[in-house]
């Protein structure tokens, strides 16, 4: 029987000594206060910044002076996290306490975002704005434009803060179009060529290029493997490459067809 306790003991005592570990966390974490706040807006290689630091204190309606000297129960980090997930920029955060390193007693309050990813910039005749990678609505930015295709034309929608275009039928042609434009951002040789897609009334596309013919007739959003397939061969050819400035458009918007047309 006293084997069996004895047994138990080492159990026992390592799960006091957790309790009192916890305890005493508890009551540390009650005495320290808030020396500092650091904000870290992950930067994206592929645009400017969406947003500053100056956004971030907007949007928690405070500024770091009122965090400083803060007991670091009286902030809630859960609710800053929620608070912050609630701009259209922000794809994920993170907030917690850091002890100093120079500083006896105190915690720094660290905030860690991460920006979406805008992927085009849409003008429509009700507004600009972009959408991201995975068709959330994005408002512009006042820290630079992002170096994304340009959507125009035939686009009469509003801009919603945060709404997936994915969501509501309304978005109908920005979901085609997203196709279109998520193809082209992720082929290395499509993407430094064409800088804008216009959408005719027709809900055909012409694209707008950096090099060779100005505009490249698409047509609709049917076959557009093929079609971009056969941009790609233009492109590449020989031929092409010694005659780009004769070449005023292209059209891949026939079947099995590059008609090209000079100046």
């Amino acid at each position: 029987m006293n084997k069996a306790i004895l047994s138990y003991l080492p159990l026992c005592v390592i799960c006091i000594i957790a309790i009192a570990c916890v305890s005493f966390s508890e009551i540390k974490q009650a005495d320290l206060l808030c020396s500092n706040v650091e904000i870290s807006i992950a930067e994206n290689p592929h645009h400017s910044a969406l947003l500053n630091i100056d956004d971030v204190y907007a949007d928690l309606n405070s500024n770091k002076s009122m965090y400083i000297g803060q007991n670091l129960q009286s902030i809630n980090i859960n609710e800053m996290e929620a608070t912050l997930l609630n701009d259209p920029t922000i794809i994920d955060c993170e907030t917690y306490f850091r002890m100093s390193d120079s500083t006896m007693g105190k915690s720094i309050l660290c905030i860690d975002i991460q920006q979406r990813t805008p992927i085009m910039r849409v003008l429509s005749s009700k507004g600009t704005f972009y959408v991201d990678e995975n068709g959330i609505m994005l408002p512009l930015s006042k820290c630079g434009s992002a170096r994304v295709l340009v959507v125009s034309g035939d686009i009469h929608n509003d801009y919603q803060a945060g709404v997936n275009i994915f969501d509501q039928e309304e978005y109908k042609k920005l979901q085609d179009v997203f196709t279109l434009v998520t193809k082209i951002r992720n082929d290395k040789l499509l993407l430094p060529l064409i800088e804008q897609v216009a959408v005719t009334s027709q809900q055909e596309y012409i694209l707008g290029t950096k090099i060779g013919p100005s505009t490249i007739e698409f047509g609709s959003n049917s076959n557009i493997d093929i079609k971009l397939s056969h941009i790609k061969a233009f492109y590449t050819s020989e031929k092409t490459k010694e005659n780009w400035n004769k070449y005023k458009s292209i059209s891949v918007k026939y079947k099995n067809q590059i008609v090209c047309t000079k100046f």
